[in-house]
């Protein structure tokens, strides 16, 4: 039996339960199974084989081919080519068998608790996976509307799209997967093309889903069978599997693979690139050798990857070659061109009379270009004026010149919605932004910012209940750590206040840990009305409930909720100047070795001022650019 996984967009994980001969590939670690007897003796292995990042991962005797030093791709393709070719041996255990798993939007929905268990499983120490989730966990979007960016969300699982970190954690989560299905080995119950295997191999994904966060799209994923297969095995692998059956050749890594002979239908995939990218070309006016830089650096490496491990029958590489030359001496893709009259150098010789000359537009520029200019585009008025180039933003964000109605005489060039949204961010308070440079240039010249000005009080609590003001402190984050709380009644008076070294950790375990020495002190002496105040936003969100917890967090969170069910607690955030002597202590901590604090004599000249400054209700100002 063959199951061959696609994941990511695609992916293929091999598991051989017969006997196949290899040809010539023993560096690829094929593994062998015989019987389930054998199964202690030979090296038994799951291949994973990455289908959008052209990486192959698979679980050998060391759990780890993944990244083997001097593997080529290439290799992945043979090796997958020559296991679909021999799917048409039959074993003792049934015919083979190829699953195609489709992930729903692999990088989006990876759980980032699910990454950092992984890396810790596979020894990263904890600063690295501190670091990786920092990097993966801040994350914010906002909805574009008409150009214009509105609000923020954070997200709560994925890596991004595009960034050179996300395949490699997104292949290191993917071998749990890996490591999953190999387990099977060691059960006598798999061994062989029958229900019970494959619902053991149904139950490693479904385990895998609930874990990684992962969904498989059963609609969109397949099996693969031999032709000769019978209707009732089909019919009983769809229904165990819930996948439904496709036929070959389906493509791998950009390669197409079937046990059949090759065919002109496998290569069209290249073909249609080539022909969307002519398409993007038709009707611009390349010079002969601009067309031939086109063709030589651009057109001909197209196919290269495809040529570089697999030989395509001869008629296609002569359809490349035609498409080629038919571009070089027409320009087209169809063979058709269209000349173009040197004499005129100007938008106005194609006009007369405040009009177009419709016959001369249409004898010089093809017919859809010329009905474009012609419905779209009006006629410059203003004679003698030299033409200025129209910038215009492309779909894909890129400023462009098209070859058609980029040229107008009004003397002004236009900007773009997106510099428009980029100066709006970047000062709020700009009421309007210009549709034009010169402007846009005279207006910020002469812009004064509005400013915000913030007053910041530290406010006494409500009769009755105590205020605790906590904070943590890290140095290097992480490095050295402390913490320091205070608690004060509703007069302002310090009745506790108390700041350690702890552990070397990050700002937020150091926040975590003050947190929870507070709470263990308050509730050890009945202190059960507490207004608690900290200047960490995430500390104050993630009680709230509007973020999830950071992982290395969560045992520290699971005690905290635990013993805030055990009194009155009011969460609120509080700027940095509002939590001043909370912050003191921390830092006093580190610089100068514990403080305990019982009442207000205690405290240091710097500890005793800020009390008093904030019993005066002195306020601190934050002053920043105002927005809208």
């Amino acid at each position: 039996m063959t199951v061959q996984v696609i994941m990511d967009t695609e992916c293929s994980i091999t598991l051989q339960l017969s006997i196949w001969k290899t040809k010539g590939t023993d560096r690829l670690h094929l593994f062998f199974v015989q019987s389930v007897t054998q199964l202690k003796e030979l090296n038994c292995g799951i291949r994973c084989i990455s289908w959008r990042d052209m990486i192959l991962l698979s679980c050998g005797g060391d759990f780890n081919a993944g990244f083997v030093k001097g593997r080529s791709i290439v290799e992945n393709i043979l090796l997958t080519q020559e296991i679909i070719t021999d799917i048409r041996l039959r074993t003792k255990a049934g015919p083979n068998v190829v699953i195609k798993l489709y992930m729903t939007k692999a990088y989006d929905r990876i759980s980032w608790l699910f990454l950092t268990k992984v890396l810790k499983k596979m020894g990263f120490n904890e600063r690295f996976i501190g670091l990786v989730y920092g990097i993966v966990s801040n994350n914010w979007y906002s909805v574009l509307l008409s150009g214009q960016p509105h609000g923020f969300f954070k997200s709560s699982r994925g890596v991004k799209q595009g960034d050179p970190l996300s395949p490699t954690l997104f292949i290191l989560a993917a071998e749990a997967l890996s490591r999953g299905l190999n387990s099977l080995h060691r059960n006598f119950y798999f061994c062989g093309c029958d229900a019970t295997s494959l619902q053991l191999i149904m139950e490693v994904f479904g385990a895998y889903e609930m874990a990684s966060g992962q969904l498989i799209n059963k609609s969109k994923s397949a099996i693969y069978l031999h032709h000769s297969v019978g209707d009732e095995v089909i019919d009983k692998v769809q229904r165990i599997t819930g996948i439904g059956k496709q036929e070959f050749p389906f493509t791998y890594l950009g390669y197409p693979i079937s046990y059949t002979r090759r065919k002109m239908d496998h290569y069209q995939g290249v073909i249609n690139k080539v022909l969307d990218k002519l398409q993007s070309w038709k009707g611009k006016l390349l010079s002969i050798g601009g067309v031939a830089v086109l063709i030589s650096h651009v057109l001909q490496s197209m196919p290269i990857h495809l040529l570089s491990s697999v030989n395509p029958p001869g008629y296609v590489i002569n359809k490349l070659h035609k498409l080629f030359a038919r571009f070089f001496w027409s320009n087209s893709v169809d063979g058709r061109n269209f000349c173009y009259d040197e004499s005129i150098h100007n938008v106005y010789d194609v006009a007369s009379n405040g009009a177009w000359d419709v016959a001369k537009i249409h004898q010089i520029l093809p017919q859809d270009i010329a009905s474009h200019i012609i419905d779209n585009i009006g006629p410059l008025l203003v004679q003698n004026v030299l033409d200025k180039p129209n910038w215009m933003l492309e779909t894909r964000g890129n400023f462009l010149l098209n070859q058609h109605g980029i040229f107008k005489g009004n003397g002004k060039i236009p900007i773009s919605t997106t510099l428009q949204s980029l100066v709006k961010v970047r000062e709020p308070s700009l009421l309007k932004v210009p549709h034009n440079w010169s402007e846009l240039i005279h207006v910020m010249e002469n812009y004064t910012p509005a400013l915000k000005t913030t007053k910041v009080i530290w406010k006494y609590p409500e009769p009755g209940w105590i205020k605790v003001n906590t904070d943590g402190a890290s140095r290097g984050n992480p490095g050295r750590s402390s913490y320091g709380f205070v608690l004060r009644n509703e007069e302002g008076e310090v009745m506790y206040a108390c700041g350690k070294e702890i552990d070397e950790g990050t700002n937020n375990e150091a926040e975590a840990r003050a947190i929870l020495e507070a709470l263990r002190y308050c509730l050890n002496h009945d202190y059960v009305l507490i207004e608690w105040h900290t200047d960490p936003m995430v500390m104050t969100n993630v009680f709230q409930g509007t973020w999830t917890c950071p992982w290395n967090m969560e045992i520290y969170v699971e005690e905290i909720k635990e013993m805030m069910t055990k009194g009155n607690i009011q969460i609120s955030h509080t700027l940095r100047e509002g939590n001043q002597l909370a912050d003191h202590l921390a830092n006093f901590a580190l610089e100068f070795g514990p403080i305990v604090c019982r009442e207000f004599c205690d405290l240091d000249v710097l500890g005793r001022k800020i009390v008093n400054n904030d019993k005066l209700q002195w306020p601190y100002l934050r002053i920043k650019a105002k927005r809208r």
